[in-house]
């Protein structure tokens, strides 16, 4: 696929631990790299701010790799605690967004998020926010947006064969939560990961080249 877009764009990955979207964002990188002028790739946040729990513990994390495959080790904070810690992430995107992200788009790159802030909605316990934190909703709204979003999905009982980081009654609330969250969101494409990879990358190709050409 080749883009004469002025801007670039901004592709979201979303989706349960378990779907590959890692490995496929990665993949559609690999495969639209020739097409922008450049190609980067965020985990979760731009991270122009640094991490909590940095900022809690003399500017070095306190958790292990080993603590990484229990995305749900911490309890999440009470409502004051979880409605602070969203703000500070919201803010780490508006700031990242015009400082990191908006210049790589204006110069025709294409940015890929493994995660945005939309995750906080479906699954905010992995970052110690309290579910259905009131603020959420709110402070969304104040985030921008990605110009494109890809839900990856699998049944339950795929995702916990593939990763047992979760248990199966979560894994099912998630990829409801997840699918209802692709329904409700513009411009967004729902992937089963049960798919080969290729075929994957393909219909997320297809579905940057329908944009590229309304852009």
């Amino acid at each position: 696929m080749r883009t004469s877009m002025t801007r670039g764009v901004l592709v979201a990955f979303f989706g349960p631990d378990g779907t590959g979207k890692s490995t496929l964002a990665d993949a559609v990188i690999t495969a639209l790299r020739p097409s922008f002028t450049s190609t980067t790739l965020f985990h979760w946040r731009p991270k122009v701010l640094p991490q909590i729990n940095a900022l809690l513990h003399g500017g070095k994390t306190s958790y292990t790799l080993a603590d990484m495959s229990r995305p749900h080790r911490a309890k999440p904070s009470g409502e004051l605690g979880s409605a602070l810690r969203a703000s500070y992430y919201c803010a780490d995107y508006v700031i990242g967004y015009q400082t990191r992200i908006a210049p790589l788009l204006r110069r025709g790159g294409l940015v890929v998020f493994d995660r945005y802030f939309h995750d906080f909605l479906v699954d905010p316990e992995r970052v110690r926010i309290k579910r259905g934190a009131a603020v959420l909703p709110l402070l969304e709204r104040l985030v921008p947006k990605p110009d494109l979003c890809v839900v990856c999905w699998a049944p339950p009982e795929v995702l916990l064969a593939r990763k047992q980081e979760l248990p199966e009654e979560e894994l099912v609330r998630q990829v409801a939560g997840y699918r209802a969250m692709a329904s409700s969101m513009r411009a967004c494409l729902e992937v089963d990961t049960r798919s080969p990879v290729a075929h994957c990358v393909r219909d997320i190709q297809e579905h940057v080249a329908r944009y590229c050409a309304l852009a």
